[in-house]
This record gives C-alpha cells, sequence and structure tokens, in this order.
C-alpha cells in the first residue's frame, strides 16, 4: 500500500506542475522581456524555501481537513487518487476543474466516510474565501488599471514595465509557495506520515518534490499557453502586471489566515478586472463561466469519489 501511496503522490506533485505551475509560466511568458528560466526557477526555489521560514499554514490547514493523524495508508490513496481521477476525467470530457476543489472536495468526501468529525468552521471559511477570491482579484486588478503609469525619466515606458514585471513575479511565485503551492508540502507529508512542519524543514526531499512540479510545470506549457491565448482577454504587457499584481496580493491574504486559494482561478479574475476596466466586449465571458462550472462540479464529483472509495476499501478489508 505504501508503494501505491507513493506513485500516487509523485502522480499528485507532477499533475499540479502540470495545472498550477504550468499556467503561472505561461502567464510570465507571454510577452516579451522574461526568459522561460525566470518563472520556472522562482518557483524550484520558493516551493522548499517558504515553509523551511516557517511558513505552512495552509499545508497544515490541509492537515487538518484531512484528519492526519488518524488517516490511514489507504485513506491517503483514495485522497489523492480521487483528487486526480476527478482532474484527469474533467479533462477528459472537456469540463473545467481546479486541483485545489477536487482535493479540498477529495478531503472533505473522506473525512466523512470515515466518520472523522469536518471542522465546520474551517471548510466554510475554505469555500467561502476560495468563492471570493476571482472577484477580490478583480477588484483589485481594476483598481489598480486605474492608476496612471508614468515612468521616471530616464527610464522608458519598456524598461521601467520590465523591472516591475520581474516584481510582480517574484510576489507570484512566493504567494504560490505560501498558498496553491502547499499542495506539494502536504502530499510529501502523507507520504512520510509526518506533521507538515517536520517535512518542511526536510530540504532534499522538498526540493526533489519541486523538481518533480517543475518537470510537470514545462510538460504542461503548451496547453496553457494556448488556454490564454484564447482565454479572458487580450493580453498586454501592462494589463499583465496589474494581474499578477492583483493576484499575489489576493493569493497572500488568504496564505495569512491559513485558507487554500486557486492560483489559477484568482488570475482568472484578476484578468477579468483588468478587461472590465476597458470595457464589457474586452472580456470573453466564456472563460469566465468557467470558474463556476468549476466550482458547481469539482467538489461534489471529487468529494463522493473519495467518499465511495473510502467505504470500499473498509468493506473489503473488514
Amino acid at each position: 500500500m505504501f508503494y501505491l501511496l507513493l506513485i500516487s503522490a509523485l502522480a499528485f506533485v507532477f499533475v499540479n506542475g502540470r495545472n498550477d505551475g504550468a499556467a503561472l509560466v505561461a502567464i510570465a511568458t507571454q510577452t516579451t522581456g522574461v526568459r522561460l528560466y525566470y518563472p520556472l526557477l522562482l518557483l524550484w526555489l520558493f516551493l522548499p524555501l517558504v515553509p523551511l521560514l516557517g511558513v505552512w499554514k495552509v499545508a497544515d490547514s490541509l492537515r487538518q481537513m484531512a484528519g492526519l493523524e488518524s488517516m490511514a495508508l489507504a485513506s491517503a490513496c483514495c485522497v489523492l487518487l480521487s483528487t486526480l481521477l476527478t482532474v484527469w476525467g474533467s479533462g477528459r470530457i472537456g469540463i473545467p476543474t481546479s486541483i485545489t476543489l477536487a482535493l479540498v472536495g477529495a478531503l472533505s468526501g473522506d473525512a466523512l466516510a470515515r466518520s472523522v468529525p469536518l471542522d465546520g468552521a474551517l471548510l466554510g471559511r475554505t469555500v467561502g474565501l476560495g468563492l471570493l477570491a476571482p472577484f477580490v482579484a478583480a477588484l483589485i486588478a481594476a483598481l489598480i488599471s486605474l492608476l496612471p503609469f508614468h515612468p521616471p525619466r530616464p527610464f522608458s515606458a519598456n524598461r521601467w514595465l520590465k523591472s516591475f514585471r520581474a516584481t510582480a513575479l517574484t510576489l507570484l511565485a512566493l504567494a504560490y509557495a505560501a498558498n496553491d503551492g502547499q499542495k506539494v508540502l502536504f502530499a510529501v507529508a502523507l507520504i512520510l506520515a509526518a506533521p507538515v512542519g517536520t517535512v518542511a524543514l526536510n530540504v532534499p526531499i522538498m526540493f526533489a518534490a519541486s523538481t518533480l512540479f517543475i518537470a510537470g510545470a514545462i510538460a504542461g506549457l503548451p496547453s496553457a499557453s494556448r488556454f490564454l491565448r484564447h482565454g479572458i482577454t487580450a493580453l498586454d504587457p501592462l494589463k499583465l502586471l496589474q494581474a499578477e499584481l492583483a493576484t499575489g496580493v489576493t493569493v497572500l491574504a488568504g496564505s495569512a489566515v491559513g485558507t487554500p486559494l486557486s492560483m489559477t482561478q484568482s488570475i482568472t479574475g484578476a484578468l477579468l478586472g483588468t478587461g472590465l476596466v476597458r470595457s464589457t466586449r474586452a472580456v470573453r465571458w466564456d472563460g469566465i463561466a468557467r470558474i463556476g462550472v468549476a466550482w458547481i462540479w469539482t467538489l461534489p464529483a471529487a468529494g463522493l469519489l473519495a467518499f465511495g472509495a473510502e467505504k470500499l476499501v473498509s468493506t473489503l478489508s473488514s
């Protein structure tokens, strides 16, 4: 059973990179001036280093949802495999999804099947703030868009913008490592059956997991780039900067209260905000509708899968 858990966790980390990491890198490299290696290097460094500095509140929230202290190897496999199956199945039938939502749904379904009391306040905060995050990011991005952009002399607009984007991308990678990226830390904690705080100090293991995440990001980059080109709104360097800043601020705020937020959904909301400042016609609304579909589908689908898998395992083992 341990080897099944190991394979499931490694696949989970890779898929996180393919979904989340690829989206972040695609955002960063959509316009000229940002080399591919820069966002990849930031993510590779920040994923292990941020938890090492004691920032693992989001991973601990996932641990509380899982009831990790009483979770057997089989239950951990049920959670990870249900999450992966939901994401894979959604992709196959063309339904938008979110790996963060799938994990929260699977954790809740598995806990119910094991009769582990759910922390209603934690779950409610996670769902509520998760729903609000894209709208908060949209509002912040819209407000930033209204600010005047006048680079000081003798800097050219392009040079000034490039410097700001480097800062914004650093903020974005930091925010991801402090929030959504802590799914990686949680998966490693499942493998080692150790508290997330202890796992965060295991630097070699965390860098190995980060390397696997980056491999997934590189693998998923072509599809993520295609989605952005036909996604929410027309992109230019200034609008991307505004969306990156808004997303970073939103997700870091979620980290402060230990709430996992979907980085990809927050980016989608931020891009919506920059588009609405120009015109409602500048927004491709079908891309926005994907967020709603993801919520309606992903949480219950992953929850039901995990619940059924846990009950099946319990029946077979009794």
